[in-house]
């Protein structure tokens, strides 16, 4: 069991860093590769780095008043969740990542889903097929409610171990 590496939550307003620890276990399908989920692949490094630090600056700058969380997949093989919660004020969410699996024959299908937490009970899912390594994809959680939340991230398929990172701006 691998274990996501670090999550930052970091507030524009007020900067707060945290690093917690994750959780882990789920299952479900396999998707094979083919050039027709595969998104401009030249290679498949050790650790997909397009989401940089540079791309980090980039987006806290453009979110000016919006918050930040971050996070790194190293090695997961089934699920993993935030233990540390964050505040989202209502509206849309973005997930930018960059994700693929240890074993390049195959691409994942991965699932990121916003749990609410406490007294929340909202939840969303975005399922996110295919390898991105050299450019990052940005997907949306749209219309999501005001509350406290968790990431959760799952490797649909458990075919191989799951790596990328990305980060949520709401």
């Amino acid at each position: 069991m691998k274990k996501l590496l670090s999550v930052a939550v970091t507030s524009i307003l007020a900067v707060t860093m945290v690093t917690p620890a994750f959780a882990s276990e789920v299952s479900h399908a396999v998707v094979p590769a083919s050039t027709d989920a595969t998104y401009n692949i030249e290679s498949v490094t050790p650790f997909a780095e397009p989401v940089t630090k540079d791309v980090y600056r980039e987006a806290e700058s453009k979110a000016s008043l919006q918050s930040i969380y971050y996070y790194t997949l190293n090695g997961v093989n089934s699920y993993t969740i935030s233990d540390e919660a964050f505040n989202i004020s209502g509206g849309n969410v973005n997930i930018t990542l960059v994700q693929y699996l240890e074993d390049s024959r195959y691409n994942p299908v991965v699932s990121y889903q916003l749990v609410g937490w406490g007294n929340n009970s909202h939840e969303q899912i975005i399922s996110v097929p295919g390898t991105f390594t050299n450019l990052n994809t940005t997907r949306t959680f749209y219309n999501v409610k005001p509350g406290t939340y968790k990431l959760r991230i799952g490797n649909v398929g458990e075919l191989s171990p799951l790596w990328g990172n990305g980060y949520l701006t709401y």
